[in-house]
């Protein structure tokens, strides 16, 4: 993560299946939290103190669960890296849907802002050329907030490796 502070990949991915749930149902529970990343509610309810002492959700037993302001910037800044990382397999290196996401999921924690940005640039001039020749664009629709199925540990089991890479 390219933030000040430092999270776990997995405390990320937390953020990332908050975020994904609160757009798509307006609110977040521990249940729904529990069953989007396929842990235990108490195995959540661990990972929300975590968030909640980084000042990254607001929780309180028998709540819904907030992010802050900050929790939702680093939820959107982790489902975009997924979102380009993810496309750019597809799109560009021509992988399946699940190598890709399987793959993205570990590498999310771990690009830099200048990597991103130049993907972001190349998966744009691709586009722009497929658009010219007749492919098709990419429906940014289908990328709307998180709609990645949560990332396991068991998908990135390295992630945290790279949380010293360049900012």
């Amino acid at each position: 993560m390219a933030e000040t502070e430092s999270i776990s990949a997995k405390l990320e991915d937390y953020l990332e299946a908050i975020f994904g749930i609160v757009s798509r149902n307006r609110v977040a529970r521990v249940s729904d939290i529990a069953a989007r990343m396929g842990v235990q509610m108490p195995t959540v309810t661990g990972a929300l103190k975590h968030l909640a002492e980084h000042g990254l959700v607001n929780y309180e037993p028998y709540q819904y669960v907030t992010l802050t302001p900050r929790g939702i910037e680093i939820a959107r800044n982790t489902a975009r890296r997924h979102r380009v990382l993810k496309r750019f397999m597809t799109d560009v290196l021509g992988l399946s849907d699940e190598t890709a996401e399987q793959d993205a999921c570990g590498m999310e924690h771990a690009v830099s802002q200048e990597t991103l940005d130049g993907l972001t640039g190349l998966l744009e001039s691709v586009g722009q050329s497929r658009t010219a020749s007749g492919g098709g664009e990419h429906d940014a629709a289908t990328d709307a907030a998180n709609d990645n199925p949560a990332c396991s540990r068991d998908n990135h089991p390295v992630a945290d490796a790279g949380r010293d890479r360049a900012k």
